[in-house]
């Protein structure tokens, strides 16, 4: 649910939270722009 919703907004925008790697990754590897703001 969470990579659809990603991907239904996906534009050239960043995706900002905080430290879920899981989710980072997948949307990364979607090729969603990612930041872990855990970090």
């Amino acid at each position: 649910v969470h990579c659809a919703a990603a991907l239904s907004v996906c534009e050239d925008d960043s995706v900002a939270v905080p430290g879920d790697r899981a989710l980072l990754t997948a949307w990364h590897d979607l090729g969603l722009n990612t930041v872990d703001t855990a970090l």
